[in-house]
């Protein structure tokens, strides 16, 4: 970066490396074999091994720069300061999987795979750093079955299936280690003591578990007229379980955050896909496909003791919350007007003609009222989309393809920064109403004594001020509200 200050003094360089490297290492075992004139038998037996060693290291001035638009790094007024990490991380797997056939026209699977990962190991050896998840699938032709159905039915299958499974987290997460911090040099002597910091401001909670997930899932297709149209349909729920979740915690504890074994969120949907060739001829081919897509997911528990919990995407004053017993994303802001509520010598609420009015706020600068916030968090949107849609198309003329694709996201909100800005600021055009006479603005003049201008942006403001509200008038300078 160039130098900001006078002859261009200042200015900072900087060069870093990162290196990637990873082993792979896979064996297996195959297996194809007929039981009997009907029954067909397939599998395989394997293991794996991985892994993953990443390394970076960036070294940059500081002070400034000693020659000006000079970019080397020796060339730093004050000591070259150097940060290096590593992230390693291995991986060992064993699975089995067993294939069974019937007549070609049933067919079932089911696959175990068990994993062993070093994120999820502790210093000592121990940890939960084992985990397996099996599955299992059964599906059936059943065209193969009946073979008296009618021509114009080219295919048919149904199809269910269950699984389970597994993810470990990222290196070091569990065995948090101390960073590097420079030195310090007591008495101004020139033997440096190096200086560490922990490398995390969170901790955990013991015995963190790996993620796991469950899905289930049913479907069917068919296909018509030598699968010139086809049809599938799915259905589909999954449950998560046991995410990290980073939970705040006291000041006065020396960390930001906990980490915790938390949650089970379930996601559960329809798939609906229609696909089909309108035009087959010699030299040209037109080939259509249809998807829609329905998800719904729900937050079924957070913790024992938690309910809600801040997702970290604060936008504007719009934050985003998972909370139990409503979809993930849900958008909630505090910046809302206050409602009026009246209230007898208890405390109780009783009826009013003004309940449910705005709250009011005095600006004495301004001499203007204006809607005071509640403070109060509300659920205002949700970042999910009601469905997805999409439309794709191949057209395709000798040995010419074109394809055109068409997708959709309907529903689901998003924050939209710049229009609140611009309606605070009032450059957007729904803030003219009531600037001035031609946008609907009342005549008025101040009767206060430093003024007595004769101006046209009044506005009959709807709400009630709260009791114990002071305001300032023209003839009593201060006024306190009383209900």
């Amino acid at each position: 970066m160039a130098g900001q200050l006078q002859g261009f003094k200042g200015g900072s360089y900087g060069t870093g490396t990162e290196t990637r490297k990873s082993k792979f290492l896979k064996a297996m075992l195959l297996v194809n074999k007929s039981l009997s004139k009907d029954i067909d038998f397939s599998g395989f037996v394997g293991s794996e091994i991985q892994s993953f060693n990443n390394e970076n290291t960036f070294s940059e001035t500081r002070g400034g720069l000693i020659y000006p638009n000079q970019y080397f790094i020796a060339n730093s007024i004050n000591p070259v300061v150097t940060t290096q990490t590593f992230n390693r991380k291995n991986f060992k797997s064993a699975y089995i999987s067993i294939d069974l056939s019937y007549k070609n026209m049933l067919y079932w699977q089911s696959t175990y795979r068990r994993d062993w990962s070093s994120s999820l190991t502790y210093a000592d050896g121990t940890g939960n750093n084992s985990y397996g998840y099996p599955a299992t699938s059964l599906s059936w032709i059943f065209t193969e079955t009946f073979k008296g159905l009618p021509s114009w039915i080219s295919f048919g299958k149904l199809r269910a299936n269950i699984s389970e499974l597994g993810k470990d987290t990222d290196p070091y997460l569990l065995n948090q280690g101390f960073a590097f911090n420079g030195y310090i040099f007591p008495n101004g002597g020139s033997n440096g003591i190096p200086t560490s910091t922990h490398s995390s401001s969170s901790t955990l909670q013991a015995d963190i578990k790996p993620l796991k997930k469950l899905a289930r899932e049913v479907g069917g297709e068919v296909r018509f007229l030598k699968n010139r149209i086809g049809f599938d349909i799915t259905y589909y729920k999954e449950n998560s379980k046991n995410q990290l979740l980073p939970i705040s915690t006291p000041g006065v504890t020396g960390v930001t955050s906990i980490l915790l074994n938390a949650g089970n969120i379930q996601n559960s949907g329809i798939e609906i896909a229609i696909d089909g060739t309108p035009v087959k001829s010699k030299n040209f081919t037109w080939s259509s496909s249809l998807n829609y897509s329905r998800n719904r997911n729900k937050i079924i528990e957070l913790y024992p003791g938690i309910k809600e919990f801040n997702l970290g995407a604060d936008i504007g004053e719009i934050s985003t919350w998972a909370v139990e017993g409503q979809s993930y994303g849900v958008l909630r802001s505090s910046i809302h007007a206050a409602r009026f509520q009246a209230t007898d010598a208890n405390g109780n609420n009783i009826d009013d003609s003004r309940n449910g009015l705005p709250i009011l706020s005095w600006r004495s600068d301004g001499r203007t009222a204006f809607p005071a916030r509640s403070n109060v968090l509300q659920d205002v949107g949700d970042i999910n989309a009601k469905f997805r849609a999409g439309w794709d198309n191949t057209f395709t003329y000798k040995n010419f393809n074109l394809n055109v694709l068409m997708d959709a996201k309907i529903g689901g909100d998003f924050v939209a920064l710049s229009y609140r800005f611009g309606t605070h600021t009032g450059v957007f055009p729904n803030t003219l109403l009531g600037r001035d006479a031609q946008t609907g603005g009342i005549s008025w003049t101040s009767k206060y004594t430093d003024d007595g201008g004769t101006y046209d942006d009044g506005m009959i403001v709807e709400g009630v001020f709260a009791p114990g509200q002071i305001v300032t008038t023209p003839l009593v300078i201060m006024l306190m509200l009383e209900e």
